[in-house]
């Protein structure tokens, strides 16, 4: 999945952040150096459920879930109750911005999936939204199409 237009998706529409970006993996230990509230979009799982098979016909629903990992200042308080008290705004810019909202013409609409506390130190706070949304296999993006096509 292309995270590119759900990243510019949340740029144009959540005003609260000063960064976001892609990335593949986050690490807690290491320190924050970009301008915070931040939001990192991170691609999260893919999950196949066969819908139909039947001669030569080939149908699979994919679900791909990503993630937005919402990263926080907690220096004023450290026990996070400042940082959690913005939780509510940004969960409700997240939506407006992406639940049922297709990011592509492959894509079916985005759905709230779940948020939860990621880590939390001294410094930041992160916190993940999980979105999910769907697309469809058909025999054209299969390899039994290559083949009948090589046939001639």
């Amino acid at each position: 999945m292309n995270l590119s237009p759900i990243i510019e998706q949340i740029q144009e529409l959540c005003s609260t952040f000063k960064r976001v970006a892609a990335t593949a993996e986050i690490n807690f230990d290491k320190k924050v150096s970009v301008p915070l509230p931040a939001a990192f979009v991170v691609m999260l799982d893919e999950r196949g459920e066969i819908v139909e098979v039947t001669g030569n016909e080939y149908q699979q629903e994919i679900t791909e879930s990503f993630g937005v990992v919402v990263v926080l200042d907690n220096r004023k308080d450290r026990r996070g109750q400042d940082a959690m008290v913005l939780l509510d705004p940004i969960r409700a810019e997240l939506f407006r911005a992406l639940v049922n909202w297709c990011p592509d013409q492959y894509h079916d609409e985005i759905r709230f999936n779940r948020s939860y506390l990621v880590s939390m130190n001294p410094d930041v706070l992160y916190y993940a939204f999980e979105f999910d949304t769907y697309t469809t296999l058909t025999k054209d993006d299969t390899w039994n199409e290559v083949w009948y096509e090589s046939l001639g």
